[in-house]
């Protein structure tokens, strides 16, 4: 009699327990997939800036991926967005020192 109280009341909690979890990974793999998108778009937003010789554009389309790719851990995006900012900050030098 013990056996079926105890799983009548525990195996609803145990079910709704592992519908949770399943959901809750859902959710994450969901997160990954929206911010592995933005991380594509800021990296063709940042591409087309640059060769629109819109650098302030490359620079902001740099910075958003950046904080993406670390959020996530996308490193193969962490390095280009650390890259295109280094591409950023010498094409900015060149222009001062041109103008000196």
């Amino acid at each position: 009699m013990y056996k079926f109280v105890i799983t009548v009341f525990f195996f609803p909690l145990i079910v709704y327990s592992a519908r949770q979890s399943g959901i809750t990974d859902e959710l994450e793999n969901e997160k990954i997939k929206i911010a592995q998108k933005k991380a594509e778009y800021y990296l063709d937003q940042l591409q087309e800036k640059y060769n629109e010789g819109d650098y302030e554009g490359h620079k902001l389309y740099s910075d958003s991926l950046l904080i993406v790719a670390e959020l996530y851990g996308f490193a193969q995006k962490n390095i280009i967005a650390l890259t295109n900012q280094a591409v950023f900050y010498n094409n900015r030098s060149e222009c001062y020192d041109r103008y000196k």
